[in-house]
């Protein structure tokens, strides 16, 4: 998982976010040794950042699911 935020660096407020949304996970009972997060604070926005409309768009949190592939 990939955590994201707008309009400045804050890396602390990008990991806090990702660590949030792997807590509802592992609540909902995901197991936990398989969730891998990352901060991403300003630095990969989807949008260009502007003054006005469009920032709430680069606040996210990015779900990359890898199957590991199993060989019988």
């Amino acid at each position: 998982m990939h955590g994201h935020v707008c309009c400045g660096p804050d890396m602390e407020l990008s990991q806090n976010r990702v660590l949030a949304a792997r807590k509802k996970l592992v609540d909902k009972g995901i197991d936990a040794e398989i969730i891998s997060c990352f901060g991403h604070s300003n630095f990969d926005p989807l949008y260009p950042e502007h003054p006005g409309a469009g920032n709430d768009k680069n606040k996210r949190i990015e779900v990359v699911l890898i199957r590991e592939r199993v060989e019988y």
